[in-house]
């Protein structure tokens, strides 16, 4: 009993320690938190700093200038608003140390160096002076001033000119009240059978809002078998589609706030299984939004290296993997949404490989919560 009794106190030291931690760290990076950045889109040039938040502390630091390789970074606060910031490593679509042509003693090197500076200026700003990223992508001996890019969020107070110069959203559908209760018999969308109503025809085999009606009131329609709900979730927001069709087609939908935060996935199956449809949206006052600043998972680029444990492949075998990755990579990448109200998974298809021998525990699954 002595022993529990002290066990129990040890681990009520332990969580106190770390909330302490947990709201120390928060309260010295909150003047950091969230994406700066400097664009020009019509020049096609970009400097992002993302300094990422995950339950109110740093999670790490990121830049990119949306190409291939996202670089991550150490951060080292000097002040309130100042701090260095180190090199880590690469994100991309090679292997690592092909993306920086580095081998392990020369990345531990350059770990050690400050590559960067930055200061948030009184007006909201931030300046970054760059210093040698040898192993890294940062722009040398640069001076640059970023501003603070507010988080995607969808409010009343939104307007068409935001949206129509953010290249990452659009608006492909709007629909009056008057047009939302004559869809859907309500004022506004409760789950995800009324928003499936609400999507355009090209999203679900061209099939019309009527016919949608009807099978979210549980009707099978359309020849040839059509399409009939299959699995449904409402209260964790997911359903699918049963029809004569080789793939899947299923579609999440989660509220937060006033904001409906919806995915829509489709996979295409013969031989092989490949991606149609992989999109998010956002639903609010009348306006269904596409986002396309990063994929269902959250990824900006995908890597073959997230997918197949390369330690566990002959060095013929690598080969052959990258050939494959090379020629459709990106097409073999499929999704599977949350079935608990949170959780998608990514991951490849494996036919490819496996017929040149790689072994299936080799294959690696990428899960992640969205919408949290």
């Amino acid at each position: 009993m002595r022993k529990l009794a002290l066990l129990l106190l040890l681990a009520i030291a332990f969580v106190s320690c770390e909330s302490g931690k947990t709201e120390k760290q928060f309260e010295d990076w909150k003047n950091f938190f969230g994406r700066w950045e400097k664009s020009d889109y019509d020049e096609g040039t970009f400097f992002i700093l993302d300094f990422r938040s995950k339950a109110d502390t740093l999670s790490e630091i990121s830049y990119s200038s949306m190409g291939p390789f996202e670089e991550i970074l150490v951060g080292k606060l000097t002040s309130e608003t100042s701090t260095e910031l180190f090199f880590d490593y690469i994100m991309g679509s090679m292997s690592f140390n092909n993306a920086t042509e580095q081998d392990e003693a020369a990345l531990d090197e350059c770990r050690k160096n400050k590559v960067a500076d930055c200061t948030i200026n009184p007006d909201g700003t931030m300046t970054v002076q760059t210093y040698s990223d040898k192993c890294g992508q940062l722009p040398p001996n640069t001076k640059i001033i970023l501003s603070k890019i507010a988080e995607p969020e969808l409010s009343g107070n939104e307007n068409d000119n935001d949206i129509e110069n953010d290249p990452f959203r659009e608006v492909i559908a709007e629909y009056s009240p008057e047009q939302i209760k004559q869809l859907i018999e309500k004022s506004e969308p409760q789950d995800v059978r009324d928003l499936f109503v609400l999507l355009p025809d090209d999203l679900c085999y061209e099939y019309s809002a009527t016919d949608r009606k009807k099978v979210a009131q549980g009707e099978r329609v359309g020849e040839y078998g059509g399409i009939a709900i299959g699995e449904l979730d409402v209260k964790n927001g997911y359903f699918d589609l049963s029809g004569a069709w080789e793939g899947i087609w299923e579609m999440f939908a989660k509220k937060q706030d006033n904001t409906w935060w919806i995915a829509v996935n489709q996979q295409y199956c013969g031989p092989m299984c490949y991606t149609h449809i992989a999109n998010t949206y956002t639903f609010e006052n009348g306006k269904l939004i596409q986002h396309s600043y990063a994929n269902l998972a959250g990824y900006q680029d995908v890597w073959l290296e997230l997918f197949i444990d390369m330690d566990k492949l002959t060095e013929a075998q690598k080969k052959q993997a990258n050939d494959i990755w090379e020629e459709n990579g990106f097409e073999s990448v499929l999704f599977s949404l949350p079935r608990d109200g949170k959780t998608i998974t990514m991951y490849i298809e494996n036919e490819p490989y496996i017929e040149i021998g790689i072994p299936e525990n080799a294959f690696k699954e990428i899960k992640k919560n969205i919408f949290e």
